[in-house]
């Protein structure tokens, strides 16, 4: 659940956007889809859109002071794995691709790699301007979806205007990611937390 508690003004960048994730892997090709199903994608928690590697379509407005602390907290932990695409218990596959924060492929950081996962990116930024819905915010709403299909993504805006999201979690990681040193997702946050 999310909510837009201070947003950026209509039309300055301030939209929340959603895809299927089981619809755009179905539109992927077959050719695409055989290559990237068995693979990890490596997240770090770099949050700064200066450091982007992959399906980049956008300008950034430069790094902000703000996103050094999570630059700073980010060294703490390890890369993440998540799996690009997995199988629902209905048995249908999500790709589960997020370029933000991604670093490249598990066991594939190399020249053809980074060419895959660019490919990848940018094959999700089309199919996904195909099945979107990018939702305007007024001060009441509050938005519900299914994290272990959908795709999210803020639409991003000039930093002279503040946004404040409110996200709650009714149900915790779906179970799959894990860190490069083998400790599962929530074994870290909660060494971390102690």
């Amino acid at each position: 659940m999310l909510r837009a508690v201070i947003n950026a003004p209509k039309g300055e960048g301030s939209r929340t956007g959603f895809s299927d994730g089981i619809q755009i892997y179905k539109n992927f090709s077959p050719e695409l889809r055989a290559k990237i199903e068995k693979l990890n994608v490596i997240y770090t928690l770099d949050t700064r859109l200066t450091k982007m590697r992959f399906g980049r379509n956008f300008k950034s407005f430069g790094d902000q002071d703000f996103e050094m602390k999570t630059v700073e907290e980010s060294r703490i932990f390890p890369r993440a794995m998540h799996p690009a695409v997995w199988t629902r218990r209905d048995g249908n596959k999500v790709l589960h691709v997020g370029p933000w924060m991604s670093v490249g492929l598990e066991h594939h950081e190399d020249a053809e790699g980074e060419a895959l996962f660019e490919e990848v990116c940018q094959e999700l930024n089309r199919k996904a301007d195909q099945v979107s819905y990018w939702h305007d915010w007024k001060p009441t709403d509050l938005l519900i979806w299914d994290n272990w299909r959908m795709l999210h993504a803020v639409e991003g805006c000039d930093p002279k205007w503040e946004r404040q999201t409110q996200r709650t979690t009714i149900k915790g990681d779906y179970g799959l990611g894990y860190f490069e040193d083998g400790k599962k997702i929530g074994e870290v946050f909660r060494e971390v937390a102690m």
